[in-house]
């Protein structure tokens, strides 16, 4: 007998399956009702996954497609999956799109969150959809209360549904009982709670989180509605408030009143010797100083928490008395401190703070010629002129230090480049002065209302006077691709070389001119739709720079399913190399780094981290382990090269060496290898490019905190809060000149900081607009 097995039909059915899985995702988000409908015909999994754990119904419920949310409902897809990447149900994308029909639905099919959802629905007076909320018989009183509280006085109906399903009518304080609450509270040290009164309403603001009103549910409790929270206030012996109870996710964190706190003088003489800098085994660095007769510890940059004394060495924040400090004492120097929290017990070590402040360097810089800004932060990507004699202190609002200003029309964040007495700029102008623009921190993922006809244009202006010399319109029409609402359609800074003028604009070419603004070649790169991982669908704009090597022009292209790096003749536009690459969108620019051993072109990319051979385009060495969005350029300096990452929850460091080749991936809890000099596992920051400078690699956060690494060792020296926190959000990357570290805020000016171990604020320039691009 003889058994004859055909099988290419069922492989080819599984093959077929699988291509249709992957146009599930798009019809879900374009809400193409019929072809859901026949894709689950053709077998595939209602329920399927992404890589990140996304499902159709994920999708549909993102953009609001009620019919195919519906539909994917009734063949069973799960309304509380949850993705692998943000642990997002269906209904968070619903709720955080205000899709309230979605996921109302999603609730009546079994959704958790029924609460958020009505709280939504109510405040935006929506009868119908309370209704059906409240007939679901998932709603408790607390939640029908929280979702009084959001009705307006013109929703009479909706406040009287909720009343007849159980909402209890919140109680009415005076506002003498409401000022016996105002003040601040310590949590737990550098953790603040600040309660404020406004009218007859309480405001709360903890550290580093938006301000909310709270409503009362007795005379002592008040809970939010934006969170499930409750906060108690509570009397001492005397009868005055002096603590507060915050309750949230199952935890009671309690607080002591800072505001009304006594101080506690102390014996100079006695506690001096405990001043000075501490370090952790991590290399985070606490302070203990004297301000205004009073011991203060807390970590460096941060707000100082007072200390009461309890004994000779022995201490405890005045508003913690259950936290013991006792610092250790050896042949009479101060060596550390232990901190006891009861179950746990922290060592910090004492770091000789003058022999620190010693090692600051005395080096002069000598002034020089100017040099030349040939691309983004400057030669090779460094962001270091020294010999400039750049200035410490200007004021953009007043015209102090100020030589001259020149409109330009249109948005962009490139930055401006130089040569000679020559200085380039990009625009892309829609000649609509209220074309959708967004800064400061947040976390939409939206692209921007801004589909108007455009004009690219390259702008040539005298560095010494600011006259535009000459524009060029690269190209005219409505985009190829969107952008985010932090981003333009002209983030690229243009590369210079003397004569030629290279310049990116993502899906509408690249161009380059001579230095008078000839056309000499133009191409075409595609559509580079450069946009969020999770949804392709949501395109935030291109940013990577084109850099000049030689007679190249290298341009880093990394868009989904199709990226690349390639390099083009500089006189002809020919290609010379392409190499496609694996990669999820990035926005980091290609670094040329030349070493004593070799020249190569490296990039910072999600994926994988790479070298290239700069003439062949041969990938030399590739490093794994980064984040899901990179935006970061790489710098090098001390033969390492440098590379972070800083898109939770992967937010690496790493130092790698020059001279690397192959796969050089680190293993399971691996910190360094062969090539791989030192790395760290988080620290990694998001938009700002870090930079070398000296014996230091600097670090700044979106939020301006400021880490200082030794470069060669990754050792931590130091970390500070730019400017006491007081600027917003930072996108621009910092540059160094003549001993001077600069740091662009968005919203509050440019910041100069002393390079070195030790921080430093040396001076603040206000801008009097949004600054997003680097200097």
């Amino acid at each position: 007998f003889i058994l004859v097995i055909f099988a290419t039909g069922a492989v080819n059915s599984t093959a077929r399956v699988e291509e249709s899985k992957e146009r599930m995702w798009p019809a879900c988000r374009a809400g193409d009702l019929a072809a859901v409908k026949q894709l689950l015909a053709d077998g595939v999994d209602v329920n399927g996954s992404t890589e990140y754990g996304a499902t159709a119904l994920s999708y549909a419920a993102d953009k609001g497609h009620v019919e195919v949310v519906r539909f994917l409902l009734e063949k069973g897809a799960n309304p509380n999956t949850q993705d692998t990447f943000y642990k997002a149900s269906p209904s968070t994308w619903a709720t955080m799109n205000e899709h309230w029909e979605v996921a109302v639905l999603l609730v009546e099919h079994g959704a958790e969150g029924a609460e958020d959802v009505l709280a939504k629905v109510a405040g935006a007076g929506n009868t119908g959809l309370v209704k059906r909320l409240i007939k679901t018989g998932k709603l408790d009183t607390s939640s029908l209360t929280r979702a009084l509280i959001t009705v307006g006085k013109e929703h009479v109906e909706v406040a009287t549904l909720l009343l007849e399903a159980g909402a209890k009518a919140t109680t009415a304080i005076g506002t003498g009982l409401l000022d016996e609450y105002v003040g601040k509270y310590e949590l737990q040290p550098g953790f603040v709670l600040t309660v404020r009164r406004e009218d007859d309403q309480l405001m709360v603001q903890t550290t580093g989180q938006p301000e909310f009103q709270v409503y009362a549910e007795s005379e002592t409790t008040f809970f939010f509605t934006v969170v499930e929270a409750k906060l108690t206030f509570k009397r001492n012996e005397q009868g005055k408030v002096d603590q507060v109870v915050l309750n949230q996710g199952g935890r009671a964190m309690p607080g002591r009143r800072l505001s009304e706190q006594p101080k506690t003088p102390v014996d100079l003489a006695a506690v001096e010797k405990f001043a000075g800098r501490y370090e952790t085994e991590d290399g985070d660095v606490f302070i203990v100083a004297i301000e205004d007769q009073q011991l203060v510890i807390g970590p460096e940059g941060n707000r100082l928490t007072p200390l009461a004394a309890s004994g000779e060495n022995s201490f405890h924040p005045v508003a913690n008395p259950s936290l013991k400090i006792t610092f250790t004492v050896e042949d009479g120097n101060v060596t550390g401190y232990i901190v006891d929290r009861g179950d746990t017990k922290l060592v910090r070590k004492r770091v000789d703070a003058p022999a620190v402040a010693a090692i600051v360097p005395t080096k002069r810089y000598q002034p020089t010629k100017p040099m030349n800004w040939p691309s983004f932060r400057g030669p090779h990507g460094s962001g270091v002129a020294d010999g400039q004699r750049a200035p410490t202190k200007w004021n953009a609002e007043t015209g102090e230090n100020i030589k001259w200003k020149t409109v330009i029309p249109g948005l962009a964040l490139s930055s401006p480049v130089v040569w000679g007495d020559r200085l380039f700029v990009t625009t892309a102008d829609s000649g609509d002065s209220n074309a959708e623009f967004r800064a400061g921190a947040y976390g939409d993922v939206g692209a921007a209302k801004d589909d108007s006809p455009q004009e690219w244009k390259v702008l040539c202006l005298n560095a010494k006077s600011g006259k535009i010399l000459w524009g060029k319109t690269a190209h005219r029409g409505k985009p190829r691709s969107e952008r985010h609402t932090k981003a333009t359609q002209a983030n690229c800074t243009a590369a210079v070389d003397g004569q030629h003028v290279v310049v990116n604009f993502g899906s509408e070419g690249l161009y380059c001119y001579d230095f008078e603004g000839e056309l000499l070649w133009k191409k075409d790169l595609g559509i580079l739709n450069a946009g969020w991982f999770f949804d392709p669908s949501y395109q935030w704009g291109f940013g990577s720079s084109p850099v000049i090597h030689d007679d190249l022009v290298i341009v880093q292209c990394d868009v989904n399913r199709t990226a690349f790096i390639a390099a083009y003749q500089i006189d002809s536009g020919s290609e010379v190399w392409r190499t496609t690459r694996d990669e999820l969108p990035s926005w980091g620019t290609p670094t040329i780094v030349k070493s004593a051993k070799r020249v190569q072109v490296v990039t910072n990319s999600s994926k994988h981290i790479y070298g290239y051979n700069p003439r062949t385009g041969e990938e030399l060495w590739r490093l794994s382990g980064n984040s899901e969005v990179t935006v970061g350029t790489p710098v090098f300096g001390h033969d390492l090269m440098f590379f972070t990452g800083g898109y939770s929850p992967i937010q690496p460091i790493y130092a790698v060496k020059v001279d690397a080749v192959g796969d050089i991936t680190l293993g399971d809890g691996e910190e360094t290898n062969e090539h791989v000099a030192w790395s760290k596992r988080r620290g990694g920051t998001y938009m700002p490019t870090p930079i070398v400078y000296e014996d230091y690699l600097y670090t700044c956060a979106n939020n301006g905190i400021l880490t200082c690494y030794e470069a060669k060792t990754g050792k931590k020296i130091y970390r500070a809060r730019i400017a006491d926190g007081k600027a917003g959000s930072y996108t621009a990357s910092p540059i160094a000149s003549d001993g001077k570290l600069y740091f662009s805020s968005e919203d509050s000016g440019i910041f100069v900081v002393q390079a070195g171990p030790k921080y430093e604020l040396l001076s603040e320039n206000p801008m009097g607009e949004i600054v997003m691009a680097t200097p």
